[in-house]
């Protein structure tokens, strides 16, 4: 019998202990438990990006809560290693919870603290 216990691994085992209930429920758990790990790791890179730029904005003069992306959203997947889809989805995430207010590339930050939380940031990710 063929299970597959990772993404990249089939593992084929006949009557071994992986065909039990108890080890096929702890492989969903840890399945799951690492698509959610990746999923958090693209919010907090998403987050981290938009507060670092808003910190850059700020110095130079710029308003850091309001600006234009001037980076297509093609170039911002790649640029922190992840899907478009993803970069897609995060915005309309982040839009739904009420961190960010995004028209095109017209991009306004309505809660900068929450934003720099998820991202990890403490005070200033720069």
């Amino acid at each position: 019998m063929c299970y597959q216990i990772f993404e990249a691994r089939t593992t084929c085992v006949a009557n071994s202990w992986l065909t039990t209930p108890l080890a096929l429920s702890t492989r969903k758990e840890v399945q799951s438990g690492h698509e959610k790990q990746q999923e958090h790791a693209a919010d907090q890179k998403l987050a981290t990006f938009l507060f670092t730029l808003s910190a850059r904005y700020k110095e130079r003069g710029y308003s850091d809560t309001r600006f234009n992306l001037m980076v297509p959203r093609r170039d911002i997947a790649n640029h922190l290693n992840l899907a478009p889809e993803t970069i897609s989805r995060l915005f309309k995430r982040f839009q739904r919870d009420g961190l960010i207010d995004v028209k095109r590339t017209d991009l306004q930050i309505l809660d900068l603290p929450a934003l720099g939380v998820l991202g990890g940031c403490n005070q200033m990710c720069v």
